[in-house]
């Protein structure tokens, strides 16, 4: 299940928009005006003088073109996020919008959500988050009937510790085997988020708290009872009671 997003458009693509904006005014900058500086070149009107402002162009256009399309991809984003109303919608994703779902579900949480598009079946990462200034990887299933063994999750926690994070999310839209969630409980690193979880934590992004079962009422059938008090030897009311 290779992933891999290459280019550089598609990179800023799946990053802020303003990330795009900020690339693209700094590397015209680098690329016309402080490069030639460097380098020495004249400034005249000759060509050597226009190349670099050419290119430097070309690379702002490509930037903010990165940073309308990673603009309205947030907008579809934020539409698909309002359309899931329970987990069966979610897993019902297809599992590229599962991931932007869950990262978007993250951003609604304070974290910093960059989508890398997974590494592969086993051991790939597919978010990488940043919040007050740590590092944290997630790993996606979208599993609808499976349980999430243990070797997954412990094959996830071997490449946050490689790479020296400070911790992790495994998330299923299925259920974890109770090996699993042993596991994660003896490493204290990774944080399990299972199908009903899922619910709730796209629920609460959306603004919305997880539905509840109302309390039932007492059934009575339509049938109203009169509960006044009355004497317990005539059956009359307080003011008819006399000396019985």
């Amino acid at each position: 299940m290779a992933r891999r997003r290459e280019s550089f458009l598609d990179a800023l693509i799946y990053l802020p928009w303003w990330v795009g904006v900020l690339v693209g005014v700094f590397g015209y900058g680098a690329i016309a005006v402080i490069g030639p500086a460097i380098l020495g070149t004249p400034y005249s009107s000759g060509p050597t003088f226009h190349l670099p402002r050419l290119i430097g162009y070309c690379f702002l256009i490509l930037c903010l073109v990165g940073a309308g399309c990673s603009a309205l991809r947030a907008l579809l984003l934020r539409r698909k996020l309002e359309q899931q109303r329970s987990i069966d919608d979610i897993r019902g994703l297809t599992w590229q919008q599962f991931e932007s779902i869950v990262g978007e579900a993250f951003r609604q949480r304070g974290y910093f959500v960059v989508e890398t598009g997974g590494g592969g079946a086993d051991g790939g990462i597919d978010l990488v988050l940043r919040r007050d200034g740590k590092k944290f990887y997630v790993q996606c299933k979208q599993w609808r009937k499976w349980k999430v063994d243990v070797k997954a999750v412990r094959e996830f926690f071997g490449v946050m510790s490689a790479r020296g994070v400070d911790g992790g999310f495994f998330v299923t839209s299925g259920a974890y085997t109770d090996a699993a969630r042993e596991f994660a409980r003896e490493c204290g690193r990774i944080e399990l988020i299972d199908g009903p979880a899922l619910e709730r934590m796209v629920l609460k992004a959306r603004g919305l708290e997880p539905r509840m079962a109302p309390i039932e009422e007492p059934e009575t059938h339509g049938r109203h009872f009169d509960v006044s008090p009355v004497c317990p030897k005539c059956d009359l009311p307080p003011k008819s009671w006399t000396r019985c």
